[in-house]
């Protein structure tokens, strides 16, 4: 089964070009997969050599694809009777993924049509169809019936193809969850995106893989900062915008060069937690453009430039802590960290 490292959105926020020189050499990995060509590109330039495929927008010129031996996905015929034209013009056969939509209703060839576009795909010159994938709604859910459902969608129209001689090399629909709980899908290609981060779809997905594969994925991120100044504050007093936090006590705040445009949530305000000397101290007041304000009165011995730690492997500060209170997924509180904060392997 060849193993494709869903990397799309900047690798859900943990810097996309560190995720490609990892997985360049990690023997395991034999894909990358990608939302847009311009993330491929990146890709790319990192040092990525193995396959790529872009599982959405061609957001540059398509010869770049073509020329780079980046596979794309396909959906739309006209789409791809021009791409064989451009591929005739540059001499070469460019590579593509048709995705079949099974009932997601998302990208993708709706399923009881496919069958006479991938004819015709299959047939034009310049254009090797070598993938066909779907992409499951709710792999996570407990009533696994959808999901089924959409399987068999699947698996009708590729013995269709079979019976036609319409042979297709890689055929994949199976995302993280899937991998875990539905051995039926894997095919001989399987996507892994949100897993190779150690972020847990849902509690469901957390349970099955532990129980049946004794998978404990581990959070692949932290995000630190360092306090920036330090002042004490009388009892009556309010804290940051609209006043929504006033002080019961003589208290001690630090402030942190860390707010929304970096990434944390708002709706964190009055509510996230970080740690400082592995002791966990409360987000006072709004969550502003640039900064928070933790309340330090009750950890000793804190100075300017002491680390925090706002996201990791920690209670109340892993990725599912922090989409639980700001009400949110996981996947968006990893992939909306400002891409300019520099990501270090460690």
């Amino acid at each position: 089964v060849n193993l494709a490292v869903v990397a799309k959105s900047n690798a859900y926020g943990h810097d996309l070009p560190t995720i490609s020189k990892i997985c360049q050499d990690s023997s395991q990995v034999n894909w990358l997969c990608v939302f847009s060509l311009h993330e491929a590109l990146i890709a790319r330039s990192s040092g990525f050599k193995k396959q790529i495929l872009v599982l959405g927008h061609i957001d540059l010129d398509v010869s770049l694809a073509i020329l780079q031996q980046i596979d794309i996905t396909v959906f739309d015929l006209d789409f791809v009777v021009k791409l064989n034209d451009i591929a005739k013009k540059l001499k070469m056969k460019a590579f593509v993924h048709v995705k079949i939509d099974t009932g997601l209703s998302r990208l993708g060839v709706i399923a009881e049509q496919a069958f006479e576009v991938i004819k015709k795909i299959y047939n034009l010159s310049n254009i090797n169809l070598r993938g066909i994938f779907s992409h499951f709604s709710e792999s996570d859910a407990h009533d696994q019936s959808f999901t089924l459902r959409q399987l068999e969608r699947f698996t009708n129209l590729l013995n269709k193809l079979k019976e036609e001689n319409i042979n297709i090399p890689y055929v994949h629909s199976s995302n993280s969850t899937g991998i875990i709980r539905f051995d039926s899908c894997h095919f001989n290609f399987v996507r892994t995106g949100g897993g190779t981060y150690g972020l847990y779809k849902s509690v469901v997905f957390q349970q099955l893989g532990e129980k049946k594969h004794s998978i404990h994925l581990k959070i692949a991120m932290s995000w630190k900062s360092r306090i920036m100044q330090i002042k004490y504050l009388p009892i009556g007093t309010y804290v940051s915008y609209a006043r929504t936090f006033i002080t019961y006590r003589p208290t001690k705040i630090a402030i942190i060069p860390i707010g929304y445009w970096d990434g944390y949530n708002r709706n964190l305000s009055n509510k996230g937690i970080v740690y400082i000397k592995n002791i966990s101290a409360p987000v006072i007041g709004r969550v502003c453009m640039n900064m928070i304000m933790i309340d330090i009165t009750d950890i000793q011995n804190v100075e300017i430039g002491d680390e925090v730690i706002l996201l990791g492997d920690k209670p109340g500060i892993t990725p599912n802590d922090l989409a639980q209170l700001s009400g949110s997924i996981n996947y968006e509180i990893t992939t909306r960290i400002n891409a300019s904060i520099p990501r270090i392997i460690i």
